[in-house]
């Protein structure tokens, strides 16, 4: 699992993957309106207490690699759901371009630094996405958090590492062949994430079980409270669609030295289906 200190950009109308919001401000999803202003959002449509429940902020899934998830610490809690629907996913293709390329000097090579996403309704992936995700952002920009907002990659942990996934959990640390870290992408002069060819060790985080059904509590960023973590496999509706890579090539990129990011392998202690590099 890969989280990254964000600049606040990702909360904006420019990167909202449905299509930016009215001129309120307000959300403009199926859920409702999202005129949230305290943990509780304050939409009229499903609004959600983010300091009781923060994995309702924002969902990751191996379907959607190119919309990082923007998630933020709100009253001392953060958190994010994962998808684990085995659907087609891009990644494993992604990497194996990844292993079989050869960087330029003084640079990393690159998938997703140099990406838009592809106009989709990611309310088919969950219905209240959107809403939640606009709801956090009203809250962001009312609350003024913008330097407590962090981005969230999530990998399955096969594309990641080669050791086996029955021998992470007896590992302190686990070499990765690939991660998602922050780079600048000279084409958009800007930091921004992407996975990158990049071997290091990287560290095996212990899931511990929450007081709530499928939710785990993950200590992923040392000095931040643990990030909640819900997993789940409910399936899209049928008329989503995974967005196409077919055309995608590693991009050459330049490391960033100054990003704030926390990596880490988790390890679910048997209860979901494999660990999650995130």
């Amino acid at each position: 699992m890969g989280v990254h200190a964000s600049d606040g950009s990702g909360w904006s109308s420019e990167n909202d993957p449905y299509g930016g919001n009215d001129n309120s401000g307000k959300g403009t999803g199926p859920e409702g309106n999202g005129d949230g202003g305290n943990s509780g959002g304050g939409g009229n449509g499903s609004s959600v207490n983010f300091s009781k429940t923060p994995e309702k902020q924002a969902i990751a899934s191996a379907m959607l690699m190119t919309i990082p998830s923007q998630i933020a610490i709100v009253e001392g809690t953060w958190g994010i759901t994962i998808n684990t629907t085995a659907l087609t996913s891009p990644f494993a293709r992604l990497a194996g371009l990844l292993e079989s390329s050869l960087p330029m000097a003084g640079r990393l090579t690159a998938v997703g630094a140099l990406l838009t996403p592809t106009p989709i309704a990611l309310d088919t992936m969950d219905p209240a996405f959107r809403e939640h995700q606009q709801q956090l952002a009203n809250l962001v920009a009312n609350q003024k958090l913008q330097s407590q907002t962090y981005s969230l990659t999530a990998l399955p942990v096969s594309i990641v590492t080669d050791m086996p996934v029955k021998d992470i959990s007896r590992q302190k640390t686990v070499p990765a062949k690939v991660v998602v870290e922050q780079v600048v992408s000279p084409e958009k002069n800007k930091v921004t994430p992407a996975m990158t060819k990049n071997p290091q060790q990287v560290n095996v985080v212990q899931a511990k079980k929450t007081g709530r059904p499928g939710v785990y509590s993950v200590e992923i960023a040392p000095g931040k409270p643990a990030l909640q973590i819900e997993m789940t496999d409910k399936k899209p509706s049928a008329s989503f669609k995974t967005p196409s890579y077919d055309n995608v090539k590693p991009e050459s990129v330049i490391p960033s030295v100054t990003s704030e990011t926390y990596q880490g392998i988790v390890d679910f202690g048997g209860d979901q289906a494999g660990e999650m590099y995130g």
